[in-house]
C-alpha cells in the first residue's frame, strides 16, 4: 500500500482513540507516524509486479500444497537425484542498454545517457540447470522469419536457436527445446523415468512410426532403391498431375503458388517452402523476362514470409536450371503452362 493511501484516521475516530488534530484535517497519518510504523514493523514500500487475475487464484495455499503433495509422491517413487532436477526459465535480451543511474544538479529535468539505440531488438535466450548446477546449453530465439545458422556464431557449444515473428517462445518452439533437452541429457529408462512394461512397447512403436513416415524419408527411400536396382522411375510433369496436390503432401524445398491478398485483388507468386507448420514459411521468387520472351524465376533470399496453408494454390514440378553462368545458375523454369496463373 502507498502512503499516500494509508487511513488510520477512520480507525482511530472507530476506537474512541486520540490522534492528532492534523489526522483528522488530512484524512490521514502524517509523516512521522508513518517513520514510526515503518521502524516498529520493519516494512517498507515496494513496487508491485502486474499480476494477472488467473495467476493470482492458481497461486494460493491449496494449489501450493497440491503441487507439493504431488512432488512428494515422485519424489518417493522414482528418487531422483539433484542431477536430475532441472528447472527452466527464459529471459529477454536487449540490443539496447538501460543506462544506470547517475549524479546530477538538483531541478535538472532532463538527464541523458549516451546508449547504442533509444529502441533495440528483443531477442529471447532460454536456460535450463539443475539441482546439481549443472547448466545446459541454452537455446535463443530470434525476432526474424527464417532462421539462419550465422545467428548463433560465437555462442556456447551445444547451443541451438530458433526463429518467430515476435522473437518470443511459442508452444512449438518450446517443444523443439523440450527435445534438446532430452538431447543434452541423455534421458534413458536406465536414467529415472517412466517405468514401461512389455504392453507399452506397441503403443511406442507406433508414434515411432508415425514420427518417421514423412514424404522427405518415404522419398528418399524409393530414390535410393531406385538407383541401386536401376529401374527407372518416370515423373509425369503435365498440370493434372500437379492441380490435386494438396498441402499435406509437400515437404520442405518444394515449390508451389501463393495466393497473397491485396487492397484490390489477388495476386499470385511464386515461393519456395522452407518450413511446414501451422504457417508455412517460404521464399518468394521474382518473375523475370529473357530476350527470347521467356519467363524464369530467381528465389529473393531477402524476401521471406510465412503464408497460411489455405493460401496455396498448386504445388510446382521441380524446376530447372537455366545455367550457363553462376549468374544464370539461380534462374529456374517450370515445365508446366503458368500463364493462366498470373504470376508477378
Amino acid at each position: 500500500m502507498l502512503r499516500n493511501s494509508i487511513r488510520v484516521g477512520p480507525y482511530a475516530t472507530v476506537n474512541h482513540l486520540e490522534v492528532p488534530n492534523s489526522w483528522q484535517r488530512d484524512k490521514r497519518a502524517g509523516r512521522d507516524w508513518w517513520l514510526g510504523f515503518k521502524q516498529r514493523h520493519t516494512v517498507t514500500i515496494r513496487k508491485p509486479e502486474a499480476t494477472s487475475f488467473q495467476r493470482a487464484s492458481a497461486f494460493n495455499r491449496p494449489m501450493v500444497n497440491v503441487f507439493y503433495e504431488n512432488l512428494a509422491k515422485l519424489m518417493d517413487e522414482h528418487h531422483f537425484e539433484a542431477s536430475s532436477i532441472y528447472n527452466c526459465d527464459e529471459t529477454g535480451v536487449t540490443t539496447v542498454q538501460k543506462p544506470k543511474d547517475v549524479i546530477t544538479a538538483k531541478g535538472k529535468k532532463q538527464v541523458g545517457s549516451l546508449t547504442s539505440g533509444e529502441r533495440g531488438e528483443l531477442v529471447t535466450a532460454v536456460f535450463t540447470i539443475n539441482a546439481a548446477g549443472h547448466i545446459l546449453p541454452p537455446m535463443f530465439i530470434f525476432p526474424r522469419v527464417n532462421y539462419r545458422e550465422h545467428f548463433i556464431n560465437g555462442a556456447a557449444p551445444g547451443s541451438i536457436a530458433k526463429a518467430t515473428r515476435p522473437g518470443w517462445i511459442n508452444q512449438e518452439v518450446f517443444a523443439d527445446y523440450l527435445v534438446h533437452i532430452a538431447n543434452q541429457t541423455r534421458c534413458s529408462c536406465s536414467h529415472p523415468g517412466k517405468t514401461i512394461s512389455i504392453y507399452d512397447i506397441p503403443a511406442l512403436a507406433y508414434e515411432a512410426q508415425m514420427q518417421a513416415m514423412t514424404a522427405r524419408n518415404i522419398i528418399s527411400k524409393l530414390e535410393s532403391d531406385s538407383s541401386d536396382s536401376e529401374v527407372e522411375i518416370s515423373y509425369l510433369e503435365s498440370d493434372s498431375d500437379f492441380e490435386d496436390d494438396e498441402g499435406e503432401n509437400l515437404i520442405e524445398g518444394d515449390y508451389v503458388i501463393v495466393k497473397v491478398k491485396g487492397k484490390l485483388r489477388d495476386v499470385n507468386y511464386i515461393a519456395r517452402v522452407d518450413q511446414l507448420g501451422n504457417e508455412y514459411e517460404g521464399i518468394f521468387s521474382k518473375k523475370n523476362t529473357s530476350k527470347e520472351g521467356s519467363f524464369f524465376f530467381v528465389p529473393d533470399e531477402d524476401n521471406g514470409a510465412s503464408f497460411a496453408a489455405s493460401d496455396v494454390i498448386r504445388k510446382l514440378p521441380t524446376p530447372k536450371s537455366v545455367g550457363g553462368s553462376a549468374r544464370r545458375s539461380c534462374q529456374l523454369q517450370f515445365s508446366c503452362d503458368l500463364t493462366k496463373n498470373d504470376i508477378h
